[in-house]
């Protein structure tokens, strides 16, 4: 083991500490996580809750949003945490805890309180993580151990593995990665059965070419979680039809060799992704709307609170406040009648706005349902088809962030048609495309 640190709980005789008290809410009382149904060809839909929309989405479930399972991030308030628990299993939906072990290696970390209360990491006032630590075999094998652990603790009803963040394929933390992905699988089976999630954190800027995506599918395919939960730096709403179709390869062509595969923080992307065959997403109701590591490289730690949008799926995007009350006001989309128990009982346009994740909710877990017994060429069809519909609504839509989505809908109809002329949806085309099968 590393001289320069020890895991707190080696160094001391305390016990491991514990969100809850034993028997709170017994082991087998949680819902499993299905991710590996092949009788449901329905999307999976993880909704990532925290303490700002952790009501509405309890709110949501009970009027009927039934999403594939919720995950709370160990970085939140106990009382979140603890209220994510009890609440999701008593309405009968899966829940799961995210250790957010990457974290632990990032500057920002100073800045996660409530994180470095927790036993596998680095501790109060204490550094990152670094890779030369994480070498230690003996120190990553502890950590992940307790990271996993915790989960089962709390009797979560899937587990989220042990992952740091990927530079490229020379950064050391590639190979940490491995053995951490094993060691969460090991320690998992250890435990006792529940499914297992790993999260994945890259620079998809470093994985753009076939060549590198090819050895990091081949890596992580060597133990097979029950899924992967892939967050990829550098993707998001606005990014080129070339970066779109980069990253939708390596999921396709990863879930093709290595299993389910669930795209995090996805914002309005989302729609690309399930159609294109992606087997889930994980989102935040109007917020986390991408994945980008500098946000972690800062003291600050995190990209901060960002306005929760509302959704219309007639428009294939979201809007926020005024643009949003905007285009709800002016009569001609089919959001101005929404029927969704929420906007149902509302008094007004601004109360609709304001109970957006409520909406976002019954929105997102049933996107994708409608067309689940469609090919991926088919979906992506229907997909072009709204979009090229969506390009003449939005003239009513008098904001400037009308002009804007429209161009980025454009961008995306692109990326749909070099999806179809490159063969990519075909099934298992993407991981052939990168020399993985035969």
């Amino acid at each position: 083991m590393s001289p320069s640190r020890k895991l707190r709980a080696v160094r001391r005789a305390e016990p491991v500490e514990r969100l809850f008290a034993d028997g709170d809410i017994p082991f087998d009382g949680a819902p499993m996580l299905k991710i590996r149904d092949g009788l449901d060809d329905r999307p999976l839909v993880l909704v990532r809750a925290g303490a700002r929309d952790l009501k509405a989405v309890h709110r949501a479930i009970a009027t009927g949003a039934r999403p594939s399972g919720v995950t709370v991030g160990l970085g939140e308030l106990k009382t979140t945490v603890r209220a994510v628990r009890q609440v999701s299993t008593a309405l009968g939906v899966p829940w799961g805890c995210d250790p957010l072990l990457y974290k632990t290696a990032f500057p920002g970390y100073r800045t996660a309180v409530s994180l470095q209360a927790l036993d596998y990491t680095p501790g109060r006032n204490a550094h990152p993580y670094t890779a030369e630590e994480l070498a230690d075999g003996e120190l990553l094998r502890q950590i992940v151990r307790k990271a996993v652990g915790h989960q089962f603790d709390m009797g979560a009803g899937f587990i989220v593995g042990a992952d740091f963040y990927i530079r490229g394929i020379n950064d050391p933390m590639f190979a940490i990665c491995r053995r951490a992905l094993a060691l969460s699988i090991d320690a998992r089976d250890a435990f006792g059965p529940r499914p297992l999630i790993a999260p994945v954190r890259v620079d998809l800027g470093s994985f753009r070419r076939p060549q590198d995506q090819a050895l990091l599918v081949r890596a992580l395919a060597a133990r097979r979680p029950d899924g992967f939960l892939l967050h990829l730096s550098g993707l998001h709403e606005d990014a080129t039809p070339e970066t779109i179709v980069g990253a939708v390869r390596l999921m396709l062509a990863l879930q093709t060799v290595g299993g389910s595969v669930i795209l995090a923080r996805p914002g309005d992307l989302r729609h690309i992704a399930l159609a294109s065959g992606v087997r889930g997403v994980e989102i935040g109701l109007g917020r986390l709307l991408r994945f980008s590591a500098p946000d972690y490289s800062k003291e600050a730690g995190g990209p901060g609170p960002v306005p929760v949008r509302f959704e219309f799926p007639s428009l294939v995007a979201s809007l926020q406040g005024a643009a949003a009350e905007m285009a709800l006001e002016s009569g001609r989309l089919q959001e101005c009648e929404c029927s969704c128990p929420t906007c149902s009982i509302a008094a007004s346009v601004g109360e609709r706005v304001r109970h957006a994740p409520e909406h976002n909710m019954h929105m997102s877990v049933g996107s994708g349902s409608a067309t689940s017994v469609l090919s991926p060429v088919e979906k992506c069809l229907e997909l072009d088809q709204r979009l090229a519909r969506a390009r003449w609504l939005w003239n009513g839509v008098k904001h400037p962030s009308a002009l804007k989505a429209q161009k980025r809908g454009q961008k995306w109809r692109e990326a749909l048609h070099y999806l179809g002329d490159q063969g990519l949806l075909v099934p298992d085309a993407a991981a052939e495309a990168l020399g993985l099968t035969g």
